[in-house]
């Protein structure tokens, strides 16, 4: 009850970001824990981060909130379960072509339900929710958009019905080397959370 409080707060009044450069595979490595306690033991985590540095200009509490939101959502629509893809990828920032700018990419992928045309387009809508009464506040995704706006970024949504959902959040690359930062991809890189030696590694 405190932390939905506390999201309403932000999402309501604003909040003050602490923008930093951060390293999005240092981020994913991080939360891989995390995550494999939070999900459903018929979810099957896979977890990609990229070969070259993510970096990008954000708060890092704000932007482990947006990922945490987003793979709660991805879990809600696989009841029975499913597959949930987290990858990390250097791009230019969309329309992809030779002129666009470089960019981080940060994708989530589930194979649930899948959304149509007409719910896709009120995803963004401060609380609204296709779940039932008691179980969705409606501001998971609305304030993961406005995250991606505080940090100068894009979010798309690319959904379904029976074909799962994708949510891309782009960043600008940040030029800010940050000698911090380090990345023990190697423990969780391309695991499935269903084998035991992989949980053991990530714990």
């Amino acid at each position: 009850a405190g932390q939905f409080v506390q999201r309403l707060l932000r999402f309501c009044q604003g909040h003050a970001p602490r923008p930093q450069t951060v390293d999005l595979n240092q981020i994913l490595g991080d939360l891989v824990a995390p995550l494999l306690r939070l999900i459903d033991q018929r979810v099957r985590l896979w977890v990609t981060p990229s070969d070259e540095p993510c970096r990008v200009l954000a708060d890092p509490t704000m932007l482990e909130q947006a990922i945490m939101n987003l793979v709660v959502n991805s879990c809600d629509a696989m009841p029975d379960g499913g597959i949930l893809t987290i990858r990390s990828a250097v791009a230019g920032l969309p329309p992809d072509s030779p002129s666009a700018p470089p960019g981080v990419l940060l994708a989530i992928k589930d194979t649930g339900l899948g959304m149509d045309e007409a719910t896709r387009r009120q995803a963004l809508q401060a609380f609204f929710t296709t779940k039932p009464p008691g179980q969705g506040t409606g501001l998971g995704l609305p304030m993961v958009a406005d995250f991606m706006k505080e940090c100068g970024g894009r979010m798309e949504i690319d959904s379904q019905p029976g074909c799962g959902t994708e949510v891309r959040l782009w960043f600008s690359a940040s030029d800010h080397e940050d000698e911090h930062v380090t990345v023990e991809r190697e423990a969780y890189r391309g695991r499935p959370n269903d084998l035991p030696e992989a949980r053991q590694a990530l714990q």
